[in-house]
């Protein structure tokens, strides 16, 4: 039986940079999908909602997603680790979006 994986502080905060770095173009993505082009004013708020709540606080939740993928998959490739950020940052989004809920 193999043991989890260990990752070092530096590995962490090189992560956790890297995760971060895929918000503003997932989000750009979302805002410029052609489906959503004809609501120009839900897109403002959305981005408005977006740039408040998501990118802040630990990113426990979707910060785990791409650690796993590098920690349990025997070398994932460069675009399973991309799809981990996306993944990893839908995760943050919903979980954001549920957290007024439970107030």
């Amino acid at each position: 039986m193999s043991s989890l994986p260990e990752f070092s502080k530096n590995e962490l905060l090189l992560e956790r940079k890297r995760f971060n770095a895929w918000f503003p173009t997932l989000l750009k993505d979302i805002l410029t999908e052609k489906e959503n082009l004809d609501v120009p004013w839900a897109l403002a708020w959305l981005k408005e909602v977006c740039l408040y709540n998501v990118p802040h606080g630990k990113q426990i939740r979707g910060l785990l997603v791409p650690l796993a993928v590098r920690g349990l998959g025997k070398c994932p490739t460069e675009k399973q680790i991309e799809q981990s950020y996306i993944l990893g940052w839908c995760v943050e989004m919903v979980r954001k979006s549920i957290l007024p809920l439970a107030i």
